[in-house]
């Protein structure tokens, strides 16, 4: 069953396989029984057999706790096992070690399963961390071969590895597990001892506004003050997830982020604009993306996030993506006067694709490109709008005016009105501007940028 497991990580596929960490074509293989000296028949060890067993208990948790080694967890017994065995979940040392595994290994899109379940015919299903004390109380209902002697010294090795291994972690990746809100509210129990943490990885499960409202609690204690990159897109926090990240960023306690990412929340103009309350203050100062596509935000939120940036609150932004919502003329215009006042002078890329913008929206985008305000801008989404001729035109004439000196990708759509209008081909040609439909992209690239 272990060679088929094996296998089965060796074939995984990822949407993007280019970019993906596969599983290694070789790898040194630890089965902790087999490896650490047991007694044998009369119950007894030597002398050199007894120091390696010592010595080996004090060190073999990196095999499970290490970020870059993949566990294959064998938790069925053989057939023909007798009926009074203790099953796997039953005895100590293999909770401990399941445990163990769960604890940092990085779960994301492109990169290898970290843990693999033997013999099983669905995925395994990832725990969240458990603190020291409730890993602690758990292990004492389990069964060990010498209980008085065996459980202290796992529990204080168990104490010992997740106090050390979570000080030090930089990285944690949690993403598409599945997980619910009680998953992240038992995750919210370790996160206090992540004091080193900078990157925080959350996006693609079920999570809602109560595990966002743990989450807030445990950011606004000033638990998470080194985080910079925070990813939580596509799951269901919606208003009042959002508004508790926002009062928690509002506290300062977030100060170093630099990315942030909440597409496809359920998100709208009131979840927007207390983020944006929050901008305002300057207590996201050094956020230079933030990602709010595939919500329901309409000119209210935009307005409010406009807002906040003519302050000059956001002034370290250089990605904004707004694609996916409901975003009309007042929002994109607000956004255009923050933009001419100088406000988001480092903005490299705007993503307004999929929304209800018209004509008067993009004249007035395209009036505050010519005055120079956005000349960093190296790629702009448009496409998937209401943008007549009158709108073209006018950004055409930005464009050839040269003014966005760095623009070198204008996603458009199709037809006339789009890629194929004459006057902002022209334009685009002239400055060099690779000028797109992305309506003719390929579905798997379009997926790919957005993230």
């Amino acid at each position: 069953m272990l060679a088929e497991a094996i296998e089965a990580a060796e074939a995984e596929r990822f949407p993007s396989e280019a970019a993906a960490e596969r599983f290694p074509s070789e790898a040194a293989i630890f089965i902790d029984y087999a490896s650490l000296c047991q007694k044998d028949a009369s119950g007894q060890r030597t002398p050199e057999e007894a120091a390696a067993f010592s010595a080996s208990l004090s060190t073999m948790q990196l095999w499970y706790v290490h970020a870059l080694l993949t566990a294959f967890l064998t938790r069925t017994l053989p057939d023909g096992t007798p009926e009074h065995v203790p099953g796997y979940a039953d005895r100590g040392w293999p909770t401990c070690e399941s445990a163990w595994v769960a604890l940092a290994k990085v779960s994301r899109v492109i990169f290898r399963a970290p843990v693999w379940e033997v013999g099983a015919t669905t995925a395994y299903a990832r725990p969240a961390p458990m603190a020291p004390g409730a890993l602690a109380r758990l292990l004492a209902r389990k069964r060990f071969t010498s209980k008085k002697a065996d459980l202290p010294m796992v529990v204080e090795l168990n104490t010992r590895t997740i106090l050390a291994l979570f000080a030090d972690a930089e990285e944690l990746g949690y993403a598409k597990l599945g997980w619910r809100d009680a998953d992240l509210v038992q995750l919210c129990e370790v996160l206090p001892l992540c004091s080193a943490l900078r990157r925080l990885m959350l996006y693609e499960n079920v999570l809602t506004e109560a595990g966002l409202q743990a989450f807030a609690k445990v950011c606004a204690s000033g638990a998470m003050a080194k985080l910079e990159r925070l990813f939580l897109y596509k799951n269901q926090i919606g208003d009042v997830g959002c508004t508790a990240l926002a009062s928690a960023c509002a506290t300062g306690a977030l100060a170093q982020l630099e990315i942030l990412n909440l597409d496809g929340n359920q998100i709208g103009d009131a979840g927007v604009s207390a983020l944006a309350s929050a901008c305002a203050t300057g207590a996201l100062a050094k956020l230079e993306m933030l990602v709010l596509a595939g919500n329901q935000i309409g000119d209210a939120g935009v307005i409010a996030l406009a807002d906040a940036c003519a302050t000059g609150a956001m002034a370290s932004l250089k990605d904004l993506r707004l694609h996916s919502n409901q975003i009309g003329d007042a929002g994109v215009t607000a956004l255009a006067d923050a933009c001419a006042l100088g406000a988001m002078a480092k903005l490299e890329s705007l993503e307004l694709s999929c929304n209800q913008i018209g004509d008067a929206g993009v004249s007035a985008l395209a009036s505050a490109c010519a005055t120079g305000a956005l000349a960093k801008l190296e790629k702009l989404e448009l496409w998937g709008n209401n943008i007549d001729d009158i709108g073209v035109t006018a950004f055409a004439s930005a464009c050839d005016t040269g003014a966005l000196a760095s623009l070198s990708e204008l996603e458009m759509g199709n037809g006339p009105m789009g890629a194929d209008h004459p006057k902002l081909k022209a334009a685009c040609k002239k400055r060099g501007i690779d000028l797109c439909c992305a309506e003719r992209l390929p579905e798997y690239l379009r997926r790919a940028e957005r993230f």
